[in-house]
């Protein structure tokens, strides 16, 4: 097959790994034409060809392609990235886009032969279509909850293992018909149902209503701990998040607080006044004393507004009961 062969080449304009200002060159031409040794592998340089002498010498940084098509990239031209290095401090920041020491390198290589610009050729992106789709397969194979691609998700794709009950609840429900969905219930990385199976019912046995739930679960702390389990085995995984159960439980009183204003600082003094209440679980640990919780909460639910608001809801009536008879049971 003649596979189709795109070499690119990018020059820094600044003192930073890529830029808008930066330029891009190409070579785009069919593997029949290839009169040297394709490198296989980073590290390795191109000489001998004599129909495309642009190449020589340079060294490969990366290779990727399927028996359709292949790109080859190389490592930058990095003359402005250490000038500005160079030149120290007050410099590191300066772009050199618009001198004409810059234009004239970008000339230079255009003059060898090679096409100014980030050509994106049809084989390239029919090559990123089935990547994708080898991504998204794999993806649903593994039991990813968000396999599907952005624009092709309904809000009924992110349920995963959440009960019915919860997933339809209001800050759950309210947060997906947005649109714009992020925290633990958006993460596309690492959510599975067996993640959301024990994260809900580890935190109802910790006695959170689901509205309670839903400030952790729609949260960015969910979706930087969603980030951590990426990479890891499902045992692992779940361990992990046995450990960060009483953290969740924390930070969803916290968030839900009438108080938060959304700020970092108010986490913070939320946080130490609950502290000193005494309300908050011992945090990267499983365990706790169910008892004296169960007994702080079903005391702080009544009386306290910021986590029960002015009306307990059936949820939340349930959850009181469930209190109450695991005080009857411990006592007894």
């Amino acid at each position: 097959m003649n596979k189709t062969l795109l070499f690119s080449l990018h020059i820094n304009s600044c003192f930073a790994s890529s830029s808008s200002n930066d330029a891009w060159l190409n070579v785009t031409t069919k593997e029949s034409e290839i009169d040297f040794e394709l490198p296989t592998k980073a590290g390795k340089r191109i000489n001998g060809s004599k129909k495309f002498p642009m190449l020589n010498g340079l060294c490969v940084d990366c290779i990727e392609g399927d028996k359709w098509f292949k790109s080859i990239y190389f490592e930058s031209d990095k003359t402005f990235y250490n000038k500005a290095f160079s030149a120290g401090k007050g410099f590191l920041h300066k772009c050199y886009s618009d001198t004409q020491e810059f234009k004239e390198l970008v000339q230079k290589y255009a003059d060898m032969g090679w096409n100014i610009g980030r050509e994106t050729p049809k084989e390239q992106k029919d090559f990123w279509d089935r990547q994708e789709r080898a991504y998204r397969r794999k993806q649903k194979k593994e039991g990813i909850v968000l396999h599907k691609k952005y624009e092709d998700l309904t809000p009924s794709d992110y349920q995963g293992g959440f009960s019915d009950e919860l997933f339809n609840s209001p800050g759950i429900k309210n947060y997906i018909e947005r649109n714009a969905v992020f925290g633990w219930i958006g993460d596309s990385g690492a959510r599975k149902a067996e993640h959301d199976r024990l994260i809900e019912a580890g935190l109802k046995e910790r006695g959170l209503s689901y509205k309670a739930m839903s400030n952790w679960i729609t949260s960015s702390d969910g979706r930087h701990f969603a980030d951590s389990l990426c990479g890891k085995e499902l045992n692992e995984q779940l361990e992990d998040i046995k450990k960060y159960l009483n953290t969740m439980f924390n930070l969803a009183l916290i968030y839900g607080s009438e108080n938060h204003g959304g700020m970092l600082n108010d986490t913070i003094r939320i946080r130490e006044d609950y502290e000193s209440q005494g309300i908050l679980l011992p945090e990267n640990e499983c365990s706790y004393d169910p008892y004296a919780h169960f007994a702080l909460m079903s005391a702080i639910l009544l009386k306290n507004k910021e986590l029960s608001g002015e009306k307990l809801t059936p949820n939340e009536e349930l959850f009181q009961s469930e209190f109450f008879n695991k005080l009857k049971d411990k006592k007894a």
